[in-house]
């Protein structure tokens, strides 16, 4: 992880010990209340040292891969775009850090949903700007489709 100094380093290490596991188990049973069935679990590792959690999950019929990577980064910092992180000190207060959790799972929750609810490409696109106009930032990459 890219922070500021050693002291923030540290910090940043201590609150993904404490608050990943809680993000990861209230997002795998969040999936699970929505009917998503979890085929695979992964995590990749960043150029930076960071790590990406994720999943391939599957509701009718097709699979999506879902990744934390960004929603922890800006769980642990201020603004998850500069180089280096600020560590958000903030997350040290267990109220707060419960908060901006839930806000954060919130999100990424909707698109899940945007994932399963959305029947074609164009659809889903469309749901997704909408839902942009909530967030400060969200970034996907693409749809693959297969050809029937």
């Amino acid at each position: 992880m890219n922070f500021r100094n050693q002291e923030e380093i540290g910090e940043a290490r201590v609150a993904t010990l404490l608050y990943l596991p809680q993000m990861l188990k209230l997002y795998e049973e969040t999936l699970e209340k929505l009917g998503v069935r979890i085929i695979d679990k992964f995590h990749y590792k960043t150029d930076d040292g960071f790590f990406d959690p994720g999943y391939v999950v599957e509701s009718d019929g097709r699979r999506f891969e879902l990744r934390l990577g960004n929603a922890f980064k800006e769980f642990l910092s201020i603004d998850r775009e500069e180089d280096p992180l600020r560590f958000d000190w903030k997350t040290n207060d267990p109220d707060h850090a419960a908060e901006k959790m839930a806000g954060i799972l919130a999100g990424r929750v909707e698109l899940a949903k945007a994932f399963i609810e959305c029947k074609t490409p164009e659809e889903w696109e469309k749901r997704v700007e909408e839902l942009g106009k909530q967030f400060q930032k969200i970034r996907f990459w693409h749809i693959d489709q297969t050809q029937e």
